[in-house]
């Protein structure tokens, strides 16, 4: 399946002017040049979302099932219960975060790859 170019821009764009911070990305490319390549997907869209709780507990991180599954989300409930109690009562509602995070999948291609495809 085909790579869809303006849906990876949109994706791209939307992370940059919302919440989203360059330096927030797991990937650092060495120094110098390099080549990578996105992996493909079923979909066409490498760019996957996911949402994540932080400050529950002692987890670095747990995955929202109300936003990524449409399931039932205990943290999400509990959040939810304590801001209609009154946030100023509560600041356990300010700790439980709800971030997005984008991740694709991609490959960074050995350089004697590299010299070989340049070769050819």
């Amino acid at each position: 399946m085909a790579l869809d170019l303006q849906a990876m821009r949109e994706k791209l764009e939307a992370s940059k002017n919302g919440n989203k911070k360059s330096s927030d990305t797991k990937w650092k490319p060495e120094q110098g040049d390099q080549t990578i390549r996105i992996l493909p997907t079923k979909d066409g869209d490498p760019f996957k979302e996911y949402h994540f709780h932080y400050n529950v507990g002692k987890n670095p991180g747990i995955m929202c099932p109300k936003k990524n599954f449409n399931e039932e989300c205990p943290i999400c409930d509990f959040a939810s219960k304590l801001w209609k109690e009154g946030v100023e009562n509560n600041d356990d509602v300010l700790n439980v975060k709800l971030r997005n995070y984008l991740f694709e999948s991609v490959i960074t291609l050995p350089s004697w790859l590299e010299e070989e495809n340049q070769r050819e």
